[in-house]
């Protein structure tokens, strides 16, 4: 599992260091603009034909227990990269003059990444939706004492290892901090508590935020406590204190002068 995923990181950087080799070599090389197409069109091939066939055959498989429309959603952005790269082939054969073709290739790469915009645009404005409807399996049989079994083991490790402070932590880390399953952790937050994951796991840092601003009066910034407390960006910081308390983080700090 541990290569599994230092294999994943590696391939999350591919793309951008084959574009950064190709830009460097265009710039420094004394090349004619064929030998730049010829680098352009391999490196571009090669990136979206590998890339997301990889993550089909094995980041999927590290997906098993997420939210089946994020995994459709992605595995359905990798076809459509695949056959890009398919377009992509064609298009550079036929400036080869390998074959002779009775349609211009880049017009449907266009419209194969106009789809992707669309489903990546979609997906960012249901998030929020579809990571409330994906609740635990209706038919896991749990019980009073699962969930206090559950509320103890959470409060105790958010107490000493304050885990919420990770900015990338996720249901699946924190099930396996917890040592418990991931089915029974989820059922806990949206079914037991009546929340999601995301809202649930902010309040605790809303509430590492406010005592940092209570100790530090004015000496630190809001965007340095947002990023201490475990948030990615200062707007999702904002957004979620103002939720809790009906007022700005910056109002609130404004009082406690």
């Amino acid at each position: 599992m541990k290569k599994i995923k230092n294999s994943v990181k590696l391939f999350n950087i591919l793309p951008f260091l084959l574009a950064v080799l190709f830009y460097l070599y265009v710039l420094y090389s004394k090349s004619n603009q064929s030998t730049y197409l010829h680098f352009y069109y391999i490196c571009s091939t090669l990136t979206n034909l590998i890339y997301p066939a990889f993550i089909l055959l094995f980041v999927i498989k590290l997906l098993r227990n997420a939210n089946s429309t994020i995994v459709i959603l992605l595995e359905l952005i990798c076809f459509l990269f695949i056959g890009k790269s398919f377009f992509l082939l064609l298009d550079y054969l036929d400036y080869l003059n390998v074959i002779n073709l009775d349609f211009n290739p880049i017009v449907v790469i266009s419209v194969l990444i106009i789809i992707s915009i669309v489903i990546l645009g979609w997906f960012i404005i249901h998030k929020e939706k579809i990571d409330r409807n994906f609740a635990a399996p209706k038919n896991l049989k749990i019980n009073e004492g699962d969930m206090d079994y559950c509320k103890e083991k959470i409060a105790v490790a958010m107490d000493s290892s304050q885990l919420y402070l990770d900015n990338n932590l996720n249901m699946f880390k924190l099930s396996q901090h917890l040592n418990i399953s991931e089915h029974l952790l989820r059922h806990y937050i949206y079914e037991y508590l009546g929340t999601t994951f995301n809202d649930w796991i902010a309040e605790f840092r809303i509430q590492h935020a406010i005592l940092l601003m209570k100790e530090s009066q004015t000496n630190w910034k809001l965007d340095f406590i947002a990023s201490v407390s475990g948030f990615k960006s200062r707007t999702t910081f904002n957004r979620y204190f103002k939720e809790l308390f009906g007022i700005t983080a910056s109002d609130f700090r404004n009082k406690l002068s």
